[in-house]
Order: structure tokens, then C-alpha cells, then sequence
């Protein structure tokens, strides 16, 4: 079974993402759409896809998970937060 969320990116009123649900995961895909002129309700069709690799995005591959693993004493340890375990996405660089 699979189920599909489209979330419209509010600056951008023509790209949606999009959360694919399926019984074992979850993936993500950016999309933009163009409006179907003359139609009797709004249409919109798909122009461009393009899938996100979510490991990567959040440096939780293999080899991450791995290597933060041996590098930090307690990390995923019950009780013991990391910081880094949560990736902060869409933050501004301090500019100075």
C-alpha cells in the first residue's frame, strides 16, 4: 500500500514536496507542476521530479552511521543525546 502527501512549498507556489509512504519506509521527491489552462477545476500536471536521498542529505549512510559510531563515546547510547544525531537543515551560515 502506498501513500502519497503533497506539501507546497510557499515561496515557490509551483514545487511540492513529496512524502511517498509505504508499508516499509518513507521516501521524498521535489516536484513542479504546471497549471492546465481552460480547465473546469484546477489541474496540474507533473513537470520535473527529482528524488532526495535522505541518508545523504542527513549524513545517516552507512559509512556516517559508522564512523560517528566509533568516533563519540555514549553515541547511541540509551540516555546519552548527540547533537549531531539531528541534522539542522535550512539554517543560515552566521555571516560576519
Amino acid at each position: 500500500m502506498r501513500s502519497l502527501l503533497y506539501i507546497q512549498l510557499v515561496p515557490f507556489p509551483t514545487h511540492y514536496l513529496v512524502l511517498v509512504v509505504t508499508d516499509t519506509d518513507f521516501r521524498y521527491a521535489l516536484i513542479s507542476v504546471k497549471i492546465v489552462p481552460d480547465s473546469m477545476y484546477q489541474s496540474l500536471v507533473m513537470e520535473d521530479i527529482g528524488w532526495l536521498d535522505v541518508e545523504r542529505i542527513c549524513g545517516r549512510g552507512r559509512e556516517a552511521r559508522a564512523h560517528n559510531a566509533a568516533s563519540e563515546p555514549g553515541f547511541g547510547s540509551p540516555g546519552v543525546e548527540s547533537s549531531k544525531s539531528v541534522p539542522e537543515i535550512g539554517r543560515k551560515p552566521a555571516v560576519g
